[in-house]
């Protein structure tokens, strides 16, 4: 009896060692169109507690990138958390077009959910077209969905789509009310901790602030000058310089849409993070909790102002110390130090091709419109066909979508219209190549270093019939401003730090790819893979 009294005591110690091992909550950071480059350019504005703490008491994979294309905010959110790429995971784009609906469709729309807690079209929005699960799904099937799993951004694509099919909520922000909401799809109504939050109406005292730099104009040395032709501006602006007159601007769009582009977007973000941790008892549990956290704001600051500009470097700075809050916050909640963090981005960003161009560098404007209007002429021209006739169905993510009925109808072929239209494209000095996606099948032009990332990049569903291939540096983009998209180093280039309990100090210089992130999570958690993946555990991150 006394044998077996003591074995009985040995296997609940040794089950509880096991759970002990693991952390309490994981916290997964997305900085929207956050190159690499950024981590070290305003590494010397950076603060302590912030960006520097992760990078000097973590593990940072230096040479992590994206293998696939379209390098876009729904792909990259999704490929992070799923460990796989859009050929498995569905997400082939933020948009795709839908050949059954005709029509193009958004990565997060449901118009069978509607909003809790804001405007009802501002809610038509869930995970249902994600067709793998992610890590939060894999930890929730662990322990017969004990562990949370709670999705946090602005952007609604980005809170939902890492928080996997089976999260406890997901919450994006309504820019018409200025509220936190989720849909249907998660709740009938938002728990009491995000409407206690919602009610201290912080984004009306955030939008009441102009916005200033955090050092004197002289010190943003990396940048370019403030009043520059090359970035775009707010409603109202006459020149995009500083201060930013936040609430001038907010008064002339007549909503609550201007936190998205400015750091305070961050801040609230960061709040209504903490504020989830403590309303949701995130970590407090048996079982592993998991925070999906996506700061938008850096995205469509990038949009507007390109990476040579102050706003840039200084929205960098401020959202160091929004991360220096939370990394404060997680070290005060768990001070046994039992969770772990780790920071990425979902796409880096272009130089603007206007900036570039003024010093003999190669760039500029794709124009799609331009390109579905030439191989339209040399269809018909070839087939003899009228002006009404319609070829091509859809422009999308680099991607011509064929018309199949004008293909029966003229008993021809996806390779002989791209053969047909390959001439005349090849013509333009942006365009490097035209292929039909039958070609990857095949393995044609298997020398192509980058034709890898069109094979993960295709899903045979959603993705269209031909890619349009351009040269680096060039974008599709409005002339202020940048965008992302591509397969090259801007875009595909990101950082990597992971932080926390058991995590190694250190650097990792060899190849990473995103869709390595999710697996090496589940590794240290000894659960299963996502069900999709397909990438590597990061040898190194944790100590054995």
């Amino acid at each position: 009896m006394k044998r077996l009294l003591i074995l009985m005591l040995a296997v609940v110690f040794t089950a509880g060692a096991q759970q002990a091992e693991r952390p309490k909550l994981v916290v997964g950071i997305v900085v929207d169109q956050m190159r690499y480059d950024y981590l070290y350019r305003f590494w010397d504005m950076f603060g302590e507690g912030g960006f520097k703490e992760l990078v000097k008491n973590g593990y940072s994979c230096t040479s992590t990138h994206y293998n696939y294309l379209p390098t876009f905010t729904g792909p990259g959110h999704t490929s992070i958390f799923t460990g796989t790429a859009p050929w498995m995971h569905g997400i082939a784009g933020n948009n795709w077009f839908d050949r059954e609906l005709g029509r193009s469709v958004y990565c997060a729309e449901d118009k069978t959910v509607t909003a809790v807690g804001g405007t009802p079209e501002q809610g038509e929005y869930s995970p249902r077209r994600l067709l793998v699960n992610s890590i939060a799904d894999e930890m929730r099937i662990s322990n017969s969905f004990k562990s949370k799993a709670i999705g946090i951004a602005i952007k609604e694509r980005s809170s939902i789509l890492p928080a996997g099919h089976s999260a406890n909520g997901a919450y994006w922000f309504d820019e018409i009310l200025g509220n936190w909401i989720s849909s249907t799809y998660y709740m009938k109504e938002l728990p009491k901790w995000a409407e206690d939050f919602n009610k201290k109406k912080r984004p009306e005292q955030l939008l009441s602030q102009k916005w200033e730099t955090s050092y004197p104009l002289a010190k943003y040395t990396m940048c370019g000058p403030d009043d520059s032709d090359h970035e775009g501006l707010f409603k109202g602006q006459t020149r995009p310089v500083f201060p930013h007159d936040i609430p001038a601007i907010t008064k002339a769009l007549g909503n609550f849409s201007a936190i998205e582009g400015t750091p305070m977007g961050s801040t609230l973000t960061k709040e209504f993070a903490i504020e989830a941790i403590k309303g949701e008892n995130l970590g407090k549990g048996e079982f592993t909790d998991l925070l999906a956290v996506s700061f938008s704001s850096p995205d469509y600051i990038g949009h507007r102002y390109g990476p040579q500009a102050i706003e840039t470097a200084d929205c960098y700075i401020k959202l160091d110390r929004d991360i220096k809050d939370l990394l404060d916050f997680l070290k005060a909640q768990f001070p046994k130090g039992d969770y772990v963090v780790f920071l990425t981005a979902d796409h880096g960003a272009a130089e603007v091709p206007g900036f570039v161009r003024q010093n003999h560098i190669d760039c500029g404007m794709l124009d799609f419109s331009a390109y579905t209007k030439t191989a339209e002429t040399a269809l018909r021209n070839h087939f003899n066909a009228g002006d009404e006739a319609k070829f091509i169905l859809n422009t999308n993510n680099y991607q011509f979508y064929f018309n199949y009925e004008m293909a029966k109808k003229y008993k021809t072929t996806v390779e002989e219209m791209v053969e047909i239209i390959k001439p005349e494209l090849m013509k333009l000095p942006e365009i490097r190549d035209v292929f039909p996606v039958s070609d990857l099948e095949r393995g044609t032009s298997a020398f192509d270093p980058l034709r890898s990332k069109f094979v993960f990049g295709t899903n045979k569903k959603r993705s269209g019939d031909a890619w349009l291939v351009y040269n680096p540096g060039w974008l599709s983009h409005d002339t202020k401003g940048t965008s992302h998209g591509s397969p090259y180093e801007y875009d595909a280039h990101v950082p990597l730090v992971f932080y926390g309990m058991n995590v190694n100090k250190g650097e990792y210089r060899g190849h990473v790819e995103i869709t390595d992130i999710a697996p090496t999570i589940a590794n240290y958690l000894k659960i299963m893979f996502p069900n999709g993946s397909f990438g590597r555990v990061i040898e190194g991150v944790f100590k054995k």
